[in-house]
């Protein structure tokens, strides 16, 4: 249960003091969203389900790599800057597979169509997507605080 306990704040931690991973969020939010207009079968949201969690559980490696190179050496160090600079570039490689197999999951444009007739017919469900993405952008903005703590 500790255990537990410890990788939930180790979570809300990531999310706290990570832009990047705040975005990763809500893209993945997002993702789900629109997925709903497709259909998908069950092994395709599986397979969103890992593209996101890829990106996520990376993006939290890549933090974890940041605060252990940041006490290792606290002074510039062209070697961390290396470290640092591969676990972020791990990151980015994940990402781009991943929107890459987005692309493949979703690139419809009989369904870009539908959804597009949907909003124009559909006010609530073009309030509601609207309200999702200002929320979002709020959430990346000011849900955060800094990597020592403070606000």
């Amino acid at each position: 249960m500790k255990s537990f306990i410890h990788a939930l704040a180790g979570i809300r931690k990531a999310v706290k003091t990570e832009k990047n991973m705040r975005i990763h969020i809500s893209v993945m939010i997002m993702v789900f969203y629109f997925a709903r207009f497709y259909g998908l079968t069950s092994q395709r949201y599986v397979l969103l389900v890992v593209f996101c969690g890829l990106v996520i559980a990376l993006e939290m490696v890549n933090t974890a790599v940041e605060y252990v190179v940041d006490i290792l050496s606290p002074e510039y160090h062209e070697k961390a800057k290396i470290a640092k600079d591969i676990a972020a570039g791990a990151v980015m490689v994940v990402a781009a597979l991943s929107v890459w197999g987005g692309i493949m999951l979703f690139w419809d444009l009989n369904v870009f169509s539908t959804i597009i007739e949907k909003f124009k017919t559909d006010i609530l469900e073009l309030i509601v997507a609207a309200a999702f993405v200002i929320i979002l952008g709020l959430f990346i903005i000011f849900f955060k605080e800094g990597k020592n703590g403070e606000k």
